[in-house]
């Protein structure tokens, strides 16, 4: 790790390979399914196991390696003590048909990592300039009467994720001064989605032209930091390592609320 940065608490990490969706009894009753607890798949991750597995959109999984799957919490006590290559069975209702796979454990992905904060930051720099070009296509002819629809009462609207995209991206400035600071903060996850973040964020930019506008400055802010981190933060090679890692990693969660 001296040596080179890389963290083997992140690289033999397992990964699963899905993406997650909503559930709850209503949904459950919708989808044919005899469970009401458990975790939902909006898809997988493509080149990653669970793909391979055969799990797909609508699955809910109740149970891994033996411990039964609740909520997206008791993932991390199935996969304890797991590393990547490993093998363990996943069961999970397909409608109303229980089923089980042995599934093998993704290793992440790992980004070429470049040597300077600059090389860094035009990579961040065209990354950001996909998920830009993407939301403009998405939202051409998108009226402010179609961004505040919510399709039910306790989900969100347009307005709503774009308001969340932001509040990420400024978790991202975070991440970066405690991490340069030395002072990060640790956990397996992140905080839960305040409604009350959203509306604020919403009634200081109240139309989707002020709400995309903030979220691609908030971007530029991010590349901006990362071009002015100063010289001996790079000596610190697994700091570095750490940062680099997080932001060349697939916009998951951006194509996650895009979807």
């Amino acid at each position: 790790m001296l040596e080179t940065g890389e963290d083997h608490r992140f690289v033999m990490r397992p990964m699963l390979g899905i993406m997650l969706n909503d559930f709850n009894a209503k949904i459950a009753e919708q989808l044919g399914v005899p469970v009401s607890k458990g975790i939902r798949l909006s898809g997988t991750v493509e080149g990653m196991k669970a793909g391979e597995a055969g799990l797909q959109a609508d699955d809910i999984i109740v149970g891994m390696a033996d411990v039964e799957i609740l909520n997206f919490d008791s993932i991390e006590k199935a996969l304890s003590g797991y590393r990547a290559g490993d093998e363990i069975e996943v069961v999970f209702f397909r409608g109303s048909e229980k089923k089980s796979v042995m599934m093998e454990l993704s290793k992440r992905p790992l980004p070429e990592i470049p040597a300077s904060a600059n090389e860094l930051a035009e990579l961040v720099k065209a990354q950001h300039q996909e998920i830009e070009t993407q939301l403009d296509e998405f939202l051409e002819g998108v009226s402010e009467e179609d961004a505040d629809f919510k399709p039910a009462p306790d989900s969100w609207s347009l307005k709503d994720n774009l308001a969340h995209l932001i509040q990420g991206e400024r978790f991202n400035h975070i991440f970066i001064v405690e991490l340069v600071g030395g002072h990060e903060r640790f956990a397996d996850d992140y905080g839960g989605n305040i409604d009350a973040f959203n509306q604020a964020t919403i009634a200081t930019y109240p139309t989707i032209q002020d709400l995309v506008q903030e979220y691609k400055r908030s971007m530029n802010e991010t590349v901006q930091i990362l071009i002015h981190i100063p010289d001996e933060f790079m000596a610190r090679k697994g700091s570095y390592w750490r940062l680099a890692y997080n932001f060349l990693e697939q916009p998951y969660h951006f194509y996650l609320h895009l979807q």
